[in-house]
């Protein structure tokens, strides 16, 4: 299955979703409705819910797929990942060594990480 066609489904199965859950909850707050019918309407909801999970994973993990092998494509291309600017305000490819200056980078990148993610 390509990825459109994944797509679509998951959009299909989202929007049949929807309408199951409204016809859940209004057959849980409804007591005229028998016990076997609430207990239906319950099942089709779990077994779409399920599939719709399926789905979601799927193309989840096939988002990720795409993005590991853009990522390594671009590391491959570039060389270092990461420009460094020295004293005098120049950016360099040059890799360096210096092993707090490596901590100092992933300390900042978790920090703006925070940031960003709005954890700080």
């Amino acid at each position: 299955m390509s990825d459109k066609e994944l797509d679509q489904l998951y959009e299909k199965t989202g929007e049949k979703m929807a309408v199951l859950a409204r016809r859940k909850i209004s057959a849980d707050n409804n007591p005229s409705i028998s016990s076997r019918a609430k207990e239906k309407t319950q099942r089709d909801y779990y077994q779409a819910q399920r599939i719709y999970n399926d789905l979601r994973n799927e193309r989840d993990k096939r988002a990720d797929q795409r993005r590991l092998k853009r990522k390594a494509s671009e590391k491959i291309a570039h060389g270092t990942p990461y420009k460094f600017v020295n004293s005098f305000g120049e950016a360099t490819n040059r890799h360096i060594t210096n092993a707090s200056y490596e901590r100092a980078r992933k300390r900042r990148e978790k920090e703006a990480l925070g940031v960003f993610m709005g954890l700080r």
